[in-house]
């Protein structure tokens, strides 16, 4: 299995489904892993009696930041106020740049090599390629409805073929692994990794040591079962949605 440190959390677990799957929890782990190294402190308000107490967002000026954890301190900065925010408002920043975050990660694993330049370029190339050939099919419908018509269904064979190719090609751009030799490797540790998390959740005796895992846990999707097994799961974490702003 993985180590935590192998790997940033966010890149770490965004290879575990085989194809590199960049969303709001490889964000939510980037983010606890921020909280972590004190980066970004997260505080209560000690205002309000609801059941979701306000917290607040504080982070200074960051320095050495993984790029893609820049994007994330990029998109909140400008709008800190004596450098906090109120958390759900930082967070719905957060998720707005969401697209450059991924791009980021992306950038991250090409660069340590986790990520085939070539594998990218081909399946990047099958989708725009599935696309065209589609739209061609569909042109093709309209044009021999028209023209046709007349003749029944059978001259839409054509076109519908045209269409089902370029389907074809859109579904093999999807499932061609972009991952180098080395990413491959990397998959199937963090896969096992996973595995051993959902292994020590279920023991009692040891699920209450993984808190150190949280960062790994949100990105896996394992935070609310790290929260039902007693592991001290932080209490605004439950404040972040898990939809993009």
């Amino acid at each position: 299995p993985a180590a935590a440190n192998s790997l940033p959390p966010a890149l770490g677990t965004s290879l575990v489904r085989g194809r590199v799957a960049i969303g709001i929890q490889q964000l939510q782990a980037a983010l606890l892993d921020l909280v972590r190294r004190n980066i970004i402190t997260i505080r209560g308000t000690g205002q309000g009696d609801g059941p979701s107490p306000p917290y607040r967002m504080v982070m200074p000026m960051p320095r050495g930041l993984r790029p893609h954890e820049q994007v994330m301190a990029d998109a909140l900065w400008p709008h800190l106020k004596n450098d906090e925010t109120e958390l759900q408002a930082g967070w719905t920043l957060m998720q707005r740049a969401l697209p450059a975050f991924r791009r980021a990660v992306r950038e991250e694993l090409t660069e340590s090599g986790l990520l085939d330049g070539e594998r990218l370029a081909a399946g990047r190339g099958l989708g725009i390629a599935g696309w065209a050939v589609v739209a061609l099919g569909v042109a093709g419908l309209v044009v021999f409805a028209n023209v046709f018509g007349h003749l029944g269904d059978l001259p839409l064979v054509v076109p519908g073929a045209v269409v089902a190719c370029g389907l074809m090609f859109l579904i093999a751009g999807q499932l061609t692994s972009v991952l180098s030799s080395e990413g491959e490797t990397a998959a199937v540790a963090w896969r096992a990794r996973r595995r051993e998390l959902a292994v020590a959740l279920r023991d009692p005796a040891t699920a209450g040591d993984l808190g150190d895992w949280l960062p790994v846990a949100a990105g896996l999707g394992l935070m609310r079962a790290m929260g039902k097994r007693g592991v001290a799961v932080p209490q605004w974490f439950a404040q972040l949605s898990n939809r993009a702003g």
